[in-house]
């Protein structure tokens, strides 16, 4: 027996008019029936009781069979056409480079102005993830404390002390205020910045407050 006949016995139709009409027989005969055409569409088997022969289950048998070649028409034809659409997208595959989508627009056009729109969102997400693949950051790597110091030997960035810098970006996690650290290498130039006029505001305002000291001392 083919796999299609197997499916299709295992699938059937139990129609209400068949029921509606077994609720008039005798209760035996009803249960007979029943059982003939579970036999039937399981098994292939005929009844051999003359009685159930000659009712109403030869109509029923015959329904099933129309049922049966229809449901195996219906797989086929299915998969006839599934072959065909795969066969012509291989062939236009061999033929030109483009994606897959104008492939399958040569072997199947718009059928309405909602599939062009839902193609061109498609595309247009596509082009969007490749933009931010292409301009996404490198992940942050934070550096050693050789690499620190020899960034800062060749930036002679001299007001970064090595070990504050290390220990404070450390014990925060990396961060700068709230947000993930992108790039440990500006940070360090600021750090030279930030010191060096702090630095120099201090010396200023040594030098103005000395000479008053002085004058007040006098």
């Amino acid at each position: 027996m083919s796999k299609t006949k197997e499916t299709s016995r295992r699938r059937f139709y139990y129609y209400t008019d068949w029921a509606e009409q077994l609720l008039t027989v005798p209760a035996d005969l009803r249960l007979k029936i029943d059982d003939a055409v579970k036999r039937y569409v399981l098994y292939g088997e005929e009844p051999t009781d003359r009685e159930v022969l000659y009712s109403m289950f030869g109509l029923m048998r015959s329904q099933l069979d129309r049922d049966r070649i229809s449901y195996a028409e219906t797989c086929n034809a299915n998969r006839n056409n599934i072959n065909e659409r795969w066969k012509r997208v291989r062939e236009a595959a061999a033929q030109d480079d483009t994606n897959e989508y104008d492939r399958i627009r040569k072997i199947r056009p718009y059928t309405n102005d909602t599939d062009k729109i839902r193609e061109d969102k498609i595309r247009e997400k596509e082009k969007d993830t490749k933009k931010k693949v292409a301009t996404k950051r490198a992940a942050f790597v934070a550096p050693t404390r050789d690499a620190l110091c020899a960034y800062l030997r060749e930036k002679d960035l001299k007001n970064v002390n090595v070990d504050a810098f290390m220990g404070y970006y450390e014990s925060n996690g990396w961060r700068v205020g709230k947000n993930p650290m992108k790039d440990w290498r500006a940070t360090a130039c600021r750090w030279n910045a930030r010191n060096n006029e702090f630095t120099n505001n201090k010396n200023t305002m040594q030098h103005e407050t000395r000479p008053r000291y002085e004058a007040f001392s006098e």
